[in-house]
């Protein structure tokens, strides 16, 4: 709506756009191990979140700063979704996960890296656009939940969580752990 209202984009074009992106198949890089596809979401999810949150304090227009600031919340709670889920899992071993961390960061590409039509392009302007953002700022918040939850989650009261129990213990520490950076 904002592109129409604002006049940046005719409904045509956005619709052509659209329609365009949507015919461009998606492969999911990680079908086959999921506790890397949930790292992978979560970095994802975190580099949108802070994307958004740089553009908005970029940009000067108040209605675009607002829908950013809305964008940019939504995409940090299901980025917190999938950090809870890896800390919560990996507690019992939350050095293996740093370790799965750093191997899927080294690799990680943006989901439209490989559809979108002139990305290194599209890329630039965004960068332009919301000089504010860091993009290893997405690893270093991750990597500072895990030592978080590691200072969190005291050595003798941990207990191993396996595959087979399929579920976690009922009387467990409820709070969960939240990514830092003020959110």
């Amino acid at each position: 709506m904002y592109l129409t209202k604002s006049g940046l984009d005719s409904r045509a074009e956005l619709e052509m756009d659209m329609l365009r992106e949507r015919k461009t198949a998606y492969i999911f890089p990680y079908e086959t191990n999921m506790v890397d596809g949930f790292i992978y979401l979560a970095l994802q999810e975190k580099a949108t979140h802070l994307y958004y949150r740089a553009l908005a304090k970029d940009v000067d227009e108040p209605l675009l700063k607002a829908i950013l600031g809305k964008m940019g919340a939504d995409e940090a709670s299901h980025g917190r979704f999938f950090y809870d889920l890896l800390i919560k899992c990996h507690k019992g071993d939350l050095d293996a996960l740093a370790k799965k961390i750093s191997a899927v960061a080294n690799d990680f590409k943006m989901p439209v890296q490989s559809n979108l039509l002139n990305y290194r392009r599209q890329l630039l302007g965004m960068m332009r656009a919301a000089p504010s953002y860091r993009h290893p700022d997405v690893f270093t918040d991750m990597m500072s939940a895990v030592e978080k939850a590691a200072k969190q989650y005291d050595r003798e009261a941990l207990q191993l969580i396996t595959p087979e129990l399929g579920r976690f213990d009922e009387n467990e520490n409820k709070s969960l752990m939240r990514p830092t950076n003020g959110e």
